[in-house]
């Protein structure tokens, strides 16, 4: 199995399973390529395989990186932890997301799903939801973390690099193949804090 992105696709309005992958980054581009190699060895019988595309994971537990979608965990994991973080991008800026928790069991179900149930195109987009970064302060506040610790100095390559991924997806074909709905902002935020910081 492989796990991709929702990065193999430009900045179109809305995404379904029959969206083409216009990849506008060397990562999206490489995780498309994954997708089909994957799809062609999987149609001659070599490899029983499936690939999915995953939302951005936040909040990922651990240290920041630098990921271009790094700031998406961390402008709620480190305030919650009362560390002070930057936020690189407009908090306009709508991103497609999911928690580990969700990621986790999409991966599972994911595995065990039989290869015929996927037809012809082995890749599939997995659940997540879609939020502004405001929101997701809005979240943090909510739970209790404190959104002063959040500095808003903006990054143009990050904000190209995530600006060019969409955020809005139709994952009907996932939920018809059984897998769980996506946890939402609160959910997510709450679960992190009751894993990581209690």
């Amino acid at each position: 199995m492989l796990t991709s992105s929702l990065a193999v696709f430009g900045a179109v309005d809305k995404v379904d399973d029959k969206t083409a992958a216009t990849p506008q980054s060397s990562y999206g581009c490489q995780k498309a390529i994954g997708e089909l190699l994957v799809n062609d060895y999987s149609r001659r019988g070599f490899i029983d395989g499936r690939t999915l595309r995953l939302p951005t994971i936040s909040i990922r537990p651990g240290k920041p990186n630098t990921a271009a979608s790094g700031f998406a965990s961390s402008i709620l994991r480190e305030p919650l932890a009362g560390m002070p973080t930057n936020c690189p991008v407009d908090p306009s800026l709508e991103m497609w997301i999911a928690s580990p928790a969700t990621a986790t069991s999409s991966i599972l179900h994911g595995y065990e799903l039989p290869q015929a149930d996927l037809g012809q195109w082995t890749a599939l987009n997995t659940p997540g939801i879609t939020v502004t970064v405001a929101q997701m302060i809005a979240a943090l506040r909510a739970a209790g973390g404190d959104d002063g610790l959040v500095s808003w100095k903006r990054d143009p390559a990050v904000e190209a690099i995530v600006g060019s991924w969409p955020a809005r997806f139709d994952a009907a074909r996932a939920s018809e193949l059984g897998f769980a709905p996506a946890d939402d902002l609160d959910t997510l935020v709450r679960q992190h804090v009751q894993e990581h910081l209690s």
